[in-house]
């Protein structure tokens, strides 16, 4: 009987230390965060898109209808994830959660991780199916500096091989 208890209290404390793993990163993640959005900032990348590349109101135009389906995408996906989120805490918070719904929602997770990574993609290709040769080039280039700006940002390593291949994508 001894034994069970001990097993029971170091399993309680394992999940109180997730719960608060979790309770903290999303607290931080969201912390500085307003329930009011800043909507002006999708019209200031359109536009931005719209004077570095140089389109004609005609490419614009296609931009702006391709980026709808996309952004619409992303939105749905917002949603999933925030949806899954609240369950996973929701599970947790039960007195004896289920691992087989804390994985079944953490593999949705990484379901939705992945379609953000492919309407991420089906943005970029959006925008160089629409572009002339010169525009592409100088799409070529914005990418390339998005990488050189967020390159290993999250990487401690001052070593770290990827800077060195962000630096040759051509």
């Amino acid at each position: 009987m001894k034994k069970l208890n001990n097993y029971i209290s170091k399993l309680n404390i394992i999940l109180l230390v997730a719960n608060l793993t979790i309770f903290g990163a999303i607290y931080l993640s969201h912390s500085g965060f307003r329930s009011e959005k800043n909507l002006n900032y999708q019209t200031n990348t359109d536009e931005f898109i719209k004077k570095e590349l140089g389109f004609s109101e005609e490419q614009y135009k296609e931009y702006l209808s391709l980026n709808e389906k996309v952004m619409k995408g992303y939105k749905r996906n917002e949603e999933l994830t925030c949806i899954n989120h609240y369950g996973f805490l929701l599970e947790l918070s039960k007195p004896e959660p289920s691992l087989t719904k804390l994985d079944s929602i953490s593999r949705a997770n990484g379901r939705l991780h992945t379609g953000l990574k492919v309407f991420t993609a089906r943005h970029f290709l959006n925008i160089k199916s629409i572009c002339t040769q010169e525009q592409e080039i100088k799409f070529q280039q914005l990418i390339k500096e998005m990488l050189q700006i967020g390159a290993c940002e999250d990487c401690s390593d001052p070593n770290c091989p990827h800077k060195t291949d962000i630096q040759s994508v051509k």
